[in-house]
């Protein structure tokens, strides 16, 4: 989801009050630059047999761009979208678990393991790219030492 100074946004976490939310977040977030984790844990009550109760956790990085600074990084990744191309993104969460580098910090990786973007911090962290494996051999994402590795789906047949 992406959300617009003006509070516009295209895209969708499902709707509800966890988008609601993370909306607000997004918009004071844009105010003060600066990136943050916000962490949902949801519950819902169900009488299905012996589970009474339905609950899970949503983690998601509500991240600022700021123009001129992180347009090129979207641009590379929008032109890999757009184009077919396989790509790895890795994303710092925990700078203190993962080795180095700040909250958001992100490095766009080919599907050679070559890094063909990045945005943050100039240096790659010892390890980071120790848990790219070829995307043929990876369908979701993998979150391990305060770090996310993801690519995108495969893309859809043209019918």
């Amino acid at each position: 989801m992406l959300v617009f100074p003006d509070g516009s946004q295209t895209g969708t976490l499902g709707g509800g009050c966890v988008e609601a939310e993370v909306k607000c977040r997004s918009l004071r977030l844009l105010d003060e630059g600066r990136p943050e984790i916000v962490t949902f844990h949801l519950e819902r009550q169900l009488w299905l047999g012996r589970r009474p109760y339905l609950r899970w956790r949503m983690k998601m990085l509500v991240d600022p761009v700021r123009p001129g600074e992180d347009l090129a990084y979207y641009d590379v990744l929008s032109a890999r979208v757009t184009e077919g191309k396989g790509f790895t993104e890795a994303v710092v969460l925990e700078p203190q678990a993962s080795g180095g580098g700040a909250p958001a910090d992100r490095w766009l990786v080919d599907e050679n393991g070559t890094v063909v973007a990045q945005r943050g911090s100039a240096t790659l962290p010892d390890g980071l790219l120790s848990n790219v494996k070829p995307l043929s051999q990876r369908p979701a994402g993998l979150r391990s030492g305060g770090r996310l590795v993801s690519s995108p789906p495969a893309p859809l047949p043209p019918w």
